[in-house]
């Protein structure tokens, strides 16, 4: 706050608010420039929408309510749909807004989880030929894999991309790598922290180390990120870690 005139960055105090994470004691009041700040529980930032238990819950409910309008809307506008008509429009408007920073957001229960996955149930019956179709027979038909499975890949290809320096990120303040000669597994196998709380356990860099700790070596390894989401054994893997 103190080098918001240096850097001319000057805060509108009329816009701001604050948000407390932690113990719900304690932690007094915010203050600008003589003017208490109201707090708040919920927070929009770039997107999404962050509660003060770190819980999503709000994120989830508002992404759900978005994407069932806009898949009305495509519904109203469209009579008939062929699959390939279907699938431009699905992963052009739909699944988009349903993925967009769910590394940080991912629902943590399983009514969360539901609630998304439905979105995608209810758009694969907009196919005039699948109506009356399991929803696992839809997605076969339409080459279309679930939303659980689509967050575990994203989680894999974050790993890779962080772990080989493709993003400017420091990983040591992100990881600790498992460096102990007894472990089995790759070179890039990581040590998995204890999480004491659902919300904890949950993040990003807690939830997903099994699974990624769990690919080949020779996956891991690959030369180029496009080489690793391409690679077929991964899908092969991940299926089984889903349905496991």
């Amino acid at each position: 706050m103190k080098l918001s005139p240096q850097w001319q960055l000057k805060f509108n105090i009329s816009k701001c608010n604050w948000l407390h994470l932690g113990k719900p004691h304690g932690f007094g009041e915010c203050v600008i420039d003589g003017t208490t700040i109201t707090s708040c529980d919920v927070v929009k930032d770039l997107g999404i929408m962050i509660d003060n238990q770190l819980k999503f819950q709000d994120h989830t409910t508002t992404v759900a309510k978005k994407a069932n309008r806009l898949l009305a809307v495509i519904h109203k506008t469209f009579q008939n749909f062929n699959h390939a008509t279907f699938i431009k429009l699905y992963k052009s408007y739909i699944r988009p807004m349903l993925e967009y920073g769910n590394i940080i957001w991912g629902p943590q229960y399983i009514l969360d989880q539901e609630q998304i996955e439905k979105i995608q149930r209810r758009a694969t019956k907009l196919v005039q030929d699948l109506q009356n179709c399991t929803y696992n027979d839809c997605l076969t038909a339409l080459n279309l894999p679930s939303l659980k499975y689509r967050r575990l890949r994203g989680d894999m290809i974050m790993f890779y991309q962080l772990l080989h320096s493709h993003l400017s990120l420091g990983t040591s303040d992100l990881f600790t790598t498992a460096t102990s000669s007894t472990t089995r597994g790759h070179n890039y196998k990581l040590f998995k922290p204890q999480a004491t709380s659902r919300v904890r356990s949950t993040f990003f860099t807690v939830r997903a180390i099994n699974d990624w700790n769990s690919l080949p070596n020779h996956i891991v390894n690959v030369p180029t990120l496009n080489d690793f989401k391409n690679f077929s054994t991964v899908a092969g893997l991940l299926y089984c870690m889903i349905i496991n």
